[in-house]
This record gives C-alpha cells, sequence and structure tokens, in this order.
C-alpha cells in the first residue's frame, strides 16, 4: 500500500523509485536493495536507486554482459545465488565492490520487455527462495510502473518544452528582418537549451563555397568570415541535408580544421545541422562545446527542428536585404553616373580648352604657366572624380572581410603613388556593427586620399584594436598641415577631415587630429562596437 500511494501520488520517478527500495530492503531484512535500469546503450545497467550497503560509485553501472543481475535482465526471469562470491555467473569485479553472499534478482517487465533489475543482497548466510521472488516480482512490477509513467511524464514535458522553445524562436527571428538580431536570436534561444560555448552560421554564397556570416567563442563575437574553407564533416551534412553530432576531438583530421574564433581553446564536441529551404541546404549551424560527449542523440531532433524554422526566418531576412542593397546599388549607380556624365565629363572638357589654350601661348610666357598649372589641377580632380565613380560602383565590403578590403585599399594606395602601407589588426576579429565597420573603411579610404593628394607621405600607418570599443589609428610621415586652422575654419574648408568627424561623431564616437613628431599626422578615431544610431 506504502509503495503504491508512493507510486500514484507522484510523477517524480526517483522519490517513489527511492520508496520502492527502502520498502524492499526493509520487507526482506536484506543488507541491500538496488533498482537498476538499462541505459541507452543497451550494454550497462545503471544504479537509479539503493537502499542499505549499496556499494561505492564503482558499482553504479555494471556490465549486462557478464553479471547476474544482467543474466535476469537477458532472460527476463529471477536469478538466485546462494553464494555469490563463487558463483561463476558473477562478475568477481562487481562482488568485490557489493560483497554480497546471497541475492536474489528479478526483472522489471513492461509489456513483455525488461527494463531494469530490482535486486536484493545479504552479506550474511541466508539464502532467497521462491516466495521472496514472488514478493519481490510484485514490488518490481511496481517499479516497472513508476518508470513509465516518469518517462511518458518527462517525455510529455520535453514536449511542451520543445513547443514552448520553438514558439519562443518563431517569434523571435521573425520578429525582425535584420539578419544579425536573426542571427543572435537563434544563437541565444539554442544556448538556453544546450550546450553552445561556440556557436556558427555559416551560408552559402553565390560561389557555392560558404561564408561564416556569426561566430561566437567564449561569450565573444568575432568577424564574419568571406569563403572559408570548412571540414569535411561539415561539407559532408551540407551534401547528406541531414545533422550529425562529431566527436572533435577523436576525428582523424582535427588538428588540421581552421580556426575560427577563439585560439587559445578549441572546442571538443559539437553538433551540425543544415539550415533547409526547398530541399538545398543553404547553410549549416553547428552548436560547440569545450567537453567531449557533451550531446545525445536526443539533442538532434530538437536542433534540426530549431535549424528548419532558423532557415526560413534566415531566408525572409536574406532577400530583404538583397532587396535594400539592389536599391542601394541603384543609387551608387545613379551618383556614378552623375558624376561621370557632368563633372567628370566637364573637367575633360576644362583640359581640352587649356591644352588648346597652353599650345596657342608663348611657352616663356607666365600665362603659360599658370595656364598649364589650371590643367595639372583639373587632370588631378579627374582622377579624383574617376576614383569617386569607382568606390561608388564597387562597394568593398559587400563581397569581401573589412581586413580583406583594408588590404585591398592598401594595395590601389601602393599603386597609385608608390608609398608603403602598414596594417596592425587583431589575429581573430572580433565582430563590430556593419556601420561601424564600413566607417573605419571610409576613414581609411579618405586618410589615404590625403596622404595621396596632401601630405605626400612615403609610409601609412594603420592600426586597429578593439576590446570594448573600436580603436582606429592611422599615422604618416607627409609634409602635415596647420591642425589649429583646421579647427576654426569652416567645414568648406578640408572638407574631407570634417566629414570623417562628422561620419565618427554620428556614430557615437570621438575624432582626433595630432601633429606626429618630426612631420606628419595621427588620425584617431575611438567608436563604440554597436553604436547607438545604427544606420546613421
Amino acid at each position: 500500500q506504502r509503495i503504491g500511494a508512493a507510486v500514484t501520488r507522484s510523477l517524480e520517478l526517483d522519490t517513489a523509485l527511492d520508496t520502492i527500495v527502502q520498502e524492499a530492503a526493509s520487507l526482506f531484512g536484506a543488507s541491500a536493495a538496488r533498482l537498476r535500469l538499462a541505459d541507452e546503450s543497451g550494454e550497462s545497467l545503471v544504479l537509479k536507486a539503493g537502499a542499505g550497503e549499496v556499494g561505492g560509485q564503482e558499482a553504479s553501472a555494471v556490465p549486462i554482459e557478464s553479471t547476474l543481475a544482467g543474466l535476469c535482465f537477458r532472460s527476463g526471469e529471477p536469478v538466485f545465488s546462494d553464494d555469490v562470491e563463487s558463483d561463476p555467473r558473477a562478475d568477481p569485479t562487481v562482488q568485490r565492490v557489493t560483497r554480497a553472499r546471497s541475492l536474489l534478482c528479478v526483472p522489471m517487465m513492461s509489456r513483455g520487455v525488461a527494463i531494469g533489475v530490482l535486486s536484493i543482497a545479504n552479506r550474511a548466510e541466508r539464502p532467497f527462495d521462491d516466495a521472496d521472488s514472488e514478493m519481490l516480482s510484485l514490488l518490481a512490477d511496481h517499479a516497472a510502473t513508476a518508470v513509465v509513467n516518469g518517462r511518458l511524464f518527462e517525455q510529455a514535458q520535453g514536449q511542451i518544452t520543445e513547443l514552448e522553445i520553438l514558439n519562443r524562436v518563431s517569434a523571435v527571428v521573425s520578429a525582425s528582418l535584420e539578419l544579425d538580431t536573426v542571427y543572435g536570436a537563434i544563437h541565444q534561444e539554442i544556448a538556453r537549451i544546450m550546450v553552445a560555448d561556440a556557436f556558427l552560421l555559416m551560408l552559402r554564397n553565390a560561389r557555392g563555397g560558404f561564408d561564416l556570416a556569426y561566430i561566437v567563442d567564449k561569450g565573444m563575437r568575432f568577424e564574419s568570415r568571406k569563403n572559408v574553407e570548412l571540414p569535411p564533416a561539415y561539407i559532408e551534412t551540407a551534401a547528406r541535408r541531414a545533422p550529425m553530432i562529431i566527436e572533435a576531438s577523436l576525428h582523424p583530421d582535427f588538428g588540421a580544421w581552421q580556426r575560427y574564433g577563439d585560439m587559445d581553446r578549441r572546442v571538443q564536441s559539437l553538433m551540425v545541422a543544415p539550415l533547409l529551404r526547398g530541399g538545398e541546404a543553404i547553410g549549416l549551424i553547428s552548436t560547440q562545446s569545450y567537453l567531449p560527449r557533451s550531446y545525445r542523440p536526443r539533442d538532434v531532433a530538437l536542433f534540426i527542428t530549431i535549424a528548419n524554422v532558423a532557415a526560413v526566418a534566415i531566408e525572409n531576412a536574406r532577400l530583404y536585404d538583397q532587396a535594400h542593397d539592389l536599391a542601394v546599388a541603384e543609387e551608387r549607380n545613379r551618383l556614378a553616373r552623375e558624376i561621370h556624365d557632368t563633372l567628370a565629363q566637364g573637367l575633360v572638357g576644362i583640359i581640352l580648352q587649356l591644352e588648346a589654350l597652353s599650345a596657342a601661348l608663348d611657352p616663356d610666357s607666365p600665362l603659360h604657366r599658370r595656364v598649364n598649372r589650371a590643367m595639372e589641377l583639373a587632370r588631378v580632380n579627374l582622377d579624383e572624380a574617376r576614383r569617386s565613380v569607382r568606390n561608388l560602383r564597387a562597394a568593398a565590403l559587400e563581397q569581401q572581410s573589412f581586413a580583406q578590403a583594408l588590404r585591398q585599399l592598401a594595395d590601389e594606395h601602393a599603386q597609385d603613388c608608390g608609398g608603403e602601407v602598414l596594417i596592425e589588426l587583431p589575429a581573430s576579429m572580433p565582430h563590430v556593427h556593419p556601420d561601424v565597420e564600413s566607417a573605419l573603411f571610409r576613414l581609411a579610404q579618405e586618410a589615404l586620399t590625403n596622404c595621396r593628394k596632401h601630405a605626400h607621405a612615403e609610409l601609412v600607418w594603420i592600426g586597429l584594436s578593439i576590446d570594448d570599443c573600436a580603436r582606429f589609428t592611422i599615422a604618416d610621415n607627409g609634409v602635415g598641415f596647420d591642425i589649429d586652422a583646421w579647427l576654426t575654419q569652416a567645414p568648406t574648408h578640408r572638407f574631407g577631415l570634417h566629414g570623417m568627424r562628422e561620419r565618427v561623431d554620428r556614430l557615437g564616437g570621438a575624432f582626433h587630429v595630432q601633429r606626429r613628431p618630426g612631420g606628419g599626422t595621427l588620425l584617431t578615431a575611438v567608436l563604440p562596437l554597436e553604436p547607438p544610431l545604427a544606420g546613421a
């Protein structure tokens, strides 16, 4: 009656099983009572409840193939032993721990299948008989009922929790069409239900490769990467369109896998799932752990369900982004055409007129020198107009990372004027808001233009450090200029520098210009990683 009450009163499985073994030990006057359930592998019986002298940690799991409890589980019949120490069916290792003399094991049956074993043992010489077996089997039936009910309850709770998670994920990712917000929401919801020491989100690009759109490691966001080389296991997941649990530390090629986030620590186990749209893998998500064996097969079903919801949200956000980018590109092209058709063509006409005038003048006259100087200035400005057209048509940060775009800009500067550009960036680039990234690139672009047009610098140094903010520094060894005069003059003078300061101010940052000892100029911009006015 007490056992029946314990089983029906609560769906807390541990409470019911503890009551059963306590009552079994008391009823039979046994030295110990143990209740074991088969593990997921089907190779061991794991101790779930015990009373009396149940043995140490070594007895928490026993093999099914070589123990008396395992024999009971395999056969589905009670097993007696009056002298366990000399019983050839007993495992000597387990016996040394439990030190039982006599033993009775009965199976816990559910729908004709054994799910565990209930056993009682005595260290003194007191054998068990058929009456004991019959009574213990009644207790085992109660235990089996409790286990089945408890598992059904856990399964129902798990399904409810899964639905809650899916509803929350759907609500969060559908609330925004901004890709970064969608990525962060997916990561946050996955981290709530399973280990996510590191998290990666990869999207297939137009060239058939993969871009790492979202990288988090050790709680820190890192810069996205274009066209990365993924491990073969990731490629296999995309090709098979099926999720996979990978024990990375056991993978034969793990040492050669490319590092994406923090360089000081490596993940040990990970789970990868494809992002499927229309039967095709548009990308992958991967949750990762610093510890081995962190993911179980039952985690996979929930992970792939979240991935399916995420794929829809990501595809919608990407389509929105593409429409926005198309509108921006059209406006850039319009401005480029305007500059080309008006300003640039006008400068070409001025240059032709000046060339004709120069040819008609006496080469030794002062007027001839002035005309040539005007023609030189017109050509310089024509070059700048053409450069503006090129920059408007090609958005450098759309097809490559910030580091790649900055190095390309440095190479172009070196080709244009022969000056050297040294760049120092973090080894693993942390993530910054796209508006901040764009502002930093434009600052470098304008600074190099000034070095080429005004400073005539032979060497330019560009450095970026990131902690709680982005500190961007550009220094040159050029001729410099009167900074005090610039600070007091209207924005119509040295418009480029004023534009740089306004760009930084709009994002909530600070901009400083200083003279360098020995000549040259030092520009410093300090910007927040997440600006208060995104999109400014």
